[in-house]
């Protein structure tokens, strides 16, 4: 299954595109798109916005970050980097997050 998008400033345009696509291969109308490939689409009578809030929040949701405490910079470099003594962290959820943000 492939998904497409169909953008123009003319409804009648984009009518005569899905009519020549469903004459020419099996498809389903799905109307009206709110997320495609991660991406959270917000109508506005000037426009439209692209965010990547939606896949953001569910990255941090999957890896247990979500509810982390907010901060201006990841690295405060005041403090003196250390060996960790406690739990060491798991290769693979690091490989997972990694490849998320990828």
């Amino acid at each position: 299954m492939d998904d497409i998008l169909i953008f123009d400033t003319s409804l009648d345009a984009i009518q005569r595109v899905k009519v020549y696509l469903s004459q020419n291969f099996d498809m389903k109308d799905l109307g009206p798109v709110n997320i495609i490939l991660g991406m959270k689409i917000s109508r506005y009578p000037n426009g439209i916005s692209l965010s990547l809030s939606h896949s953001s929040e569910k990255m941090l949701h999957k890896f247990d970050f979500y509810n982390s405490k907010l901060i201006s910079t990841p690295y405060d470099s005041s403090i003196a980097l250390k060996k960790n003594m406690g739990e060491p962290v798991s290769q693979l959820k690091y490989s997972q997050l990694i490849g998320s943000v990828l």
